[in-house]
């Protein structure tokens, strides 16, 4: 059984408004994320938000992406799609070594908690969905027996049958259009502002060289990172305070 992971959360308290207009299909956002385009994978993640944006919708049934990023203030992010909302959202994580990545096709249901920053993404016991169908928007949910894994991956599902599959199938009808792995090839490096974007010389935003923005002394702050705000706008725009930002107009 994979252990649960734990994801931060932030006070939000609600929705906000939609950042873009743009919406994509689970097919779509899935061919974006897998595509290894930066902005293909951005604009995917852009059509959504973060999981904090959705704290006010009990028991939200979800399918893992699969996906991983991480971004210019060290942060990981893993991105989820919202089965009854119709949209992808993304969620910064703490891996410890006793937690796994989950792959593309595991079911998740989320639960806020009240009063509480902190909250459990749990898995759900033995299911599986193996493939989505475009013509319908169903997705197809078998019984699974366990999962084999190597390191923190998976490598592949052991259904009920006994039958291992090491892919997630998109179909239109009866016709299948495609097979993905469990996980994309690589774990992109991404900017992170007020929303992803792509950026060459991601490496430079480490360090605290002259002139150069700095992520390291309000790290684990919702303000750095998941809004992206460097050391210094903190210190000058927010008084040193992180949580101000959410004070900001």
């Amino acid at each position: 059984m994979v252990p649960t992971l734990l994801f931060l959360l932030t006070p939000n308290g609600g929705d906000r408004e939609d950042k873009t207009s743009i919406t994509m299909t689970f097919d779509e956002i899935i061919e974006a994320l897998y595509s290894e385009d930066k902005s293909l994978i951005c604009d995917a993640l852009n059509t959504g938000g973060h999981i904090s944006d959705f704290g006010n919708h009990p028991e939200i049934d979800a399918i893992h992406t699969g996906f991983y990023c991480r971004v210019q203030t060290g942060t990981i992010f893993d991105a989820i799609y919202l089965i009854p909302k119709q949209m992808i959202c993304y969620r910064n994580i703490t891996i410890s070594s006793f937690s796994k990545y989950y792959p593309l096709g595991f079911p998740l249901r989320y639960s806020p908690v009240e009063f509480n920053d902190l909250c459990y993404c749990d898995s759900v016991k033995d299911k599986w969905i193996q493939a989505y169908d475009m013509a319908t928007g169903n997705f197809d949910i078998v019984s699974r027996k366990g999962i084999e894994m190597k390191d923190q991956s998976a490598e592949s599902i052991i259904l009920d049958n006994d039958l291992k599959v090491s892919s997630f199938s998109i179909w239109d009808g009866s016709i299948k259009k495609k097979d993905y792995p469990l996980y994309p090839v690589s774990i992109p490096e991404l900017y992170k502002g007020q929303e992803f974007s792509p950026q060459r010389n991601f490496s430079r935003t480490y360090g605290c060289y002259e002139n150069e923005p700095a992520y390291e002394k309000y790290r684990g702050t919702y303000a750095q990172d998941v809004e992206g705000c460097d050391d210094d706008f903190i210190d000058d725009v927010l008084g040193g305070e992180p949580e101000a930002y959410w004070n900001i107009d």
